[in-house]
């Protein structure tokens, strides 16, 4: 965890890196996460090897399915669900 970065009420599985100035709150963040610099995470579920490029948010109730990558800069609608190559979420058009 980098500096400047907040975690209230979640749960960060093994060998996660979370970013700068992050903040994720009420989350479930499985195993091999990568969270970059200024995301925030609000009361959604990140499965394993997830990738969340800088200056993501990450809206309540999505769940990024195992293998997403989440490019730079996008937000995601509250309670969608993405997974690798498709989304149910129009806003999440930065999913790999």
């Amino acid at each position: 965890v980098e500096d400047g970065s907040v975690l209230m009420n979640c749960t960060i599985g093994a060998r996660c890196k979370i970013g700068k100035n992050t903040k994720i709150t009420n989350a479930c963040i499985w195993d091999n996460v990568t969270v970059g610099d200024g995301c925030v995470l609000d009361s959604c579920i990140a499965c394993s090897e997830v990738t969340i490029m800088n200056n993501v948010t990450v809206s309540e109730g999505t769940v990024l399915s195992y293998g997403v990558k989440v490019s730079a800069g996008h937000t995601t609608m509250p309670y969608s669900r993405v997974w690798v190559g498709e989304t149910n979420d129009p806003a999440a058009v930065g999913a790999e």
